[in-house]
């Protein structure tokens, strides 16, 4: 009873925050600013604003970056704390999801940037040598990945690992199938943008995995599998905003109908 009370709570706040999400007509709305601060403006008037708090029009992109990787952690802390306790851990690690990019490269060999320095969390394992940078996570909240990266692994798989390692049993097959389908699509998607083109639309492609973790979502409805396809939702949101943001910072205008790159 008390656990059929509490997946009650988590799915009702999930609808909640998902039915605040702007329409396709609130993006265009927002996307057809073609400076950077009528853009935060516009976003600013929509539930959108909590991802550009703490930006402004005089912000550089990097950060801009830093600023939405944290409003990332704390929609991913916020998001855990709605869940069942044997999940926790599990979400929570999704906060992490975001540096994956940076450590990849710093691990591959890549040359440590001046905004990296700059970055509070980045910095502390940001070092030109990829057996430093390595050493360096066991002071981090990365530290679990340590185990997982040898030579023959990368991070993304590193990630993943530590992520099944602190996911509990699925306890009903619902929820599994839910899970197991979701990591496919986002398998399935991860590969697409591998082997796209140049030429390939990204924004077609992101909208198209947004349709299908909605339908997840909803399939999902009352279950913890429900939160992770939320948790994807609100990244393809961040990923959209980063976008507008980043794009309106180098480009300083952007041509009208130009939107999420």
């Amino acid at each position: 009873m008390v656990e059929s009370a509490h997946l009650g709570y988590l799915q009702a706040r999930l609808q909640a925050r998902h039915g605040k999400r702007p329409d396709d007509a609130g993006w265009h709305l927002v996307e057809s600013s073609i400076d950077l601060l009528h853009f935060i403006d516009a976003l600013r008037a929509t539930e959108l604003k909590r991802w550009v708090r703490g930006i402004s029009p005089d912000s550089s992109a990097a950060e801009m970056e830093r600023l939405l990787r944290a409003t990332w952690r704390d929609a991913v802390t916020q998001a855990s704390s709605w869940a069942p306790q044997e999940w926790q851990e599990a979400l929570l690690w999704c906060r992490w999801l975001p540096e994956l990019p940076t450590l990849a490269h710093l691990l591959e060999g890549g040359a440590v940037r001046s905004w990296m320095q700059a970055d509070p969390i980045v910095s502390t394992y940001a070092f030109d040598a990829p057996r430093a940078c390595l050493d360096a996570l066991t002071a981090t909240e990365l530290e679990p990945m340590q185990a997982f990266l040898t030579s023959d692994s990368n991070v993304r798989s590193a990630w993943l690992a530590v992520f099944k390692r602190l996911s509990p049993s699925s306890g009903s097959r619902p929820i599994g199938q839910a899970m197991s389908e979701l990591e496919r699509v986002l398998d399935e998607h991860h590969a697409s943008m591998l082997v796209a083109s140049a030429e390939s639309d990204g924004q077609i492609m992101r909208r198209q995995l947004g349709v299908r973790i909605l339908r997840i979502f909803r399939r999902a409805s009352g279950t913890v599998a429900a939160l992770f396809a939320f948790l994807v939702l609100e990244a393809l949101e961040a990923e959209r905003v980063r976008a507008g943001l980043v794009t309106r910072r180098l480009l300083k205008r952007v041509p009208e109908g130009m939107t999420w790159a």
